[in-house]
């Protein structure tokens, strides 16, 4: 017999009353329900229509297992009423109690039950309005990138069949709705590895930990259809992950060689960004606002072409401007672009016809703002 939950809900079906088949009391529980519905909560009620049309029934007595037994037997063997709405399972952001980073896991089937990632074959488990809270890396999408500490995931969606090709656009829509709410609350998400991808487990599914998404985008995949595609950082360093994952890795991994550059690489970031902001007076290249806060003020120095993977931009001031939190957040999420010819601002009505403002000593690399000029077009459906 199915298990029901309270908030489960079930309705009347269309089906044909026929008085050969039914019987008056299956007819008056069909009417009861109705077409709006009773959730199982109000079916079991101590006083419920449905209670009063088993009390002639022997084996119910009272018995409140029996009216889950006769709610089957309405929906699979009459077939006058379905189920429409199952209880939600909760979704859990973050690690699961009692499983490790670095734990295998034998199937699909297993990793459910762990809790991990429920879906016995979607690579995203989700919800459209409340984010993503796991993906699985198996193979199923050919422009999918994996770093170990970064990875570029495509979303879900548009192929001939699970892992096959992609013969359609992507939507950010499921799943992949999901993730970007996962990215605008700041949400971990945990990533777990197969044995089908290079840095998978041999056999089964490996619990990898949490990553962030850090970058959504909606561009012309290998396949020449516009694909979903996700930036995730890890919440350990390289070295840390290689340490959690160590004899699960494929023989042929080389570790990295870890250096000190990248805190030279950080500290030198800095200094730009403060110069950067110091050259426009901490005002805003777009709007020329000026946000003032104790002892300073408030303004971003950002990246043109952003650094590190995939578009691997350089950390230098010709590829860098001077942004309020709003504008550098539009910036980042191709809300608008600079028009490299006469640096026109395209994308915000508000700013319609005007131009970046720019002082002399800033020599701003045009190849920089093509490359977001592209990007934008791309996202925005108007690049083929």
């Amino acid at each position: 017999m199915a298990e029901y939950k309270n908030t489960d809900r079930f309705v009347r079906t269309s089906k044909e009353i026929d008085p050969n088949i039914h019987k008056p009391e299956h007819i008056r529980r069909w009417s009861w329900i109705g077409k709006e519905g009773k959730t199982f909560s109000e079916i079991t009620a101590p006083d419920s229509e449905y209670r009063k049309t088993l009390v002639d029934d022997r084996n119910y007595q009272g018995n409140h297992s029996k009216i889950g037994h006769h709610l089957t037997y309405d929906i699979e063997q009459i077939e006058m009423i379905k189920r429409v709405q199952k209880n939600k399972e909760e979704l859990v952001f973050g690690h699961i109690e009692g499983v490790k980073v670095g734990q295998i896991f034998a199937s699909r089937e297993e990793l459910a039950a762990s809790g991990i990632h429920a879906p016995p074959m979607n690579g995203i488990w989700g919800r459209e309005d409340e984010g993503s809270s796991s993906i699985v890396i198996s193979g199923g999408y050919e422009d999918d990138i994996d770093n170990l500490d970064y990875i570029l995931y495509t979303g879900q969606g548009g192929q001939d069949a699970p892992g096959g090709k992609q013969v359609s656009d992507q939507e950010f829509t499921r799943g992949n709705k999901g993730l970007l709410l996962s990215k605008e609350y700041n949400l971990p998400v945990r990533v777990t590895r197969g044995f089908q991808v290079e840095y998978g487990p041999d056999e089964g599914y490996r619990y990898d930990g949490l990553y962030y998404v850090t970058l959504c985008e909606r561009v012309i995949g290998k396949s020449g259809h516009f694909v979903c595609r996700f930036h995730l950082k890890s919440e350990k360093t390289l070295g840390e992950i290689e340490d959690s994952l160590e004899g699960t890795l494929p023989e042929s991994y080389e570790k990295t060689d870890r250096t000190e550059t990248t805190v030279s690489k950080i500290k030198r970031s800095i200094k730009l960004r403060e110069k950067i902001k110091k050259m426009y007076d901490h005002k805003c290249q777009v709007c020329g606002i000026y946000l003032e806060k104790p002892n300073g003020a408030i303004a971003i120095g950002a990246h043109i072409k952003g650094l590190g993977k995939p578009h691997n931009g350089p950390d230098a001031i010709n590829n860098m401007l001077c942004l309020c939190p709003n504008h550098h957040d539009q910036f980042d999420a191709l809300s608008f672009y600079i028009e490299s010819s006469n640096m026109e601002i395209v994308g915000l009505d508000d700013f319609k016809n005007k131009k970046l403002f720019t002082i002399p000593k800033h020599k701003i690399d045009t190849e920089f703002l093509d490359y977001q000029k592209d990007r934008y077009e791309l996202i925005n459906g108007k690049k083929s």
